[in-house]
């Protein structure tokens, strides 16, 4: 007698041989088995990596925009720690700026010459004249808190090693700045 591809003895039993769908249950109990194994180790694989992440402090549950760090030495062997740029400011146009020269020292032609500097240099003088005092020493800057910004760059143009510089904001000026030349 022929069973599922096998012969059988005439005196055997069915019992002897096993059934199709036992082989097949069995086949099919250990691929389950086999991908819940495989399941479980994915998924204690992927803890253990959180996990260790969460405890650096890298890990981070909410997606942000990456910033760039400087690395601390502990981070890399032998590597030196990386900088991170700072933004290069806008240069300030001078030509932005409105400024009165006048004099307050009471030298003729002394407020003419820093008119004519300041205006090789890209500044808009707007006027040029007589302080109403000539008590002045060194060179007094007297800006808007508007255009403050301006005032290290007018500072630096002005500078000189025998000059002293003295500054103030005025809102109520009429122009950005005023520059008083003094004795």
């Amino acid at each position: 007698m022929l069973v599922w591809g096998k012969i059988m003895d005439e005196d055997a039993s069915f019992s002897q041989y096993p059934a199709q769908s036992e082989k097949h249950l069995k086949k099919s109990h250990f691929v389950t088995v086999f991908f819940i194994v495989l399941l479980l180790v994915i998924v204690i694989l992927v803890g253990l990596y959180f996990l260790g992440a969460s405890k650096r402090g890298t890990f981070n549950p909410l997606p942000v925009a990456p910033t760039a760090t400087p690395l601390r030495p502990s981070d890399s062997a032998g590597q030196a720690p990386t900088q991170t740029p700072t933004p290069t400011p806008e240069p300030l146009d001078r030509g932005e700026l409105t400024i009165n020269v006048l004099n307050g020292s009471g030298i003729a032609g002394a407020a003419g010459d820093t008119a004519d500097t300041l205006r090789k240099l890209g500044y808009t003088v707007k006027t040029v004249g007589n302080a109403q005092e000539f008590d002045y020493v060194g060179i007094t800057i007297v800006i808007t808190e508007e255009k403050k910004e301006y005032l290290d760059l007018l500072k630096k143009d002005l500078a000189d090693e025998k000059i002293t510089i003295e500054t103030e904001i005025d809102d109520a000026l009429k122009v950005d700045a005023e520059v008083i030349v003094g004795k």
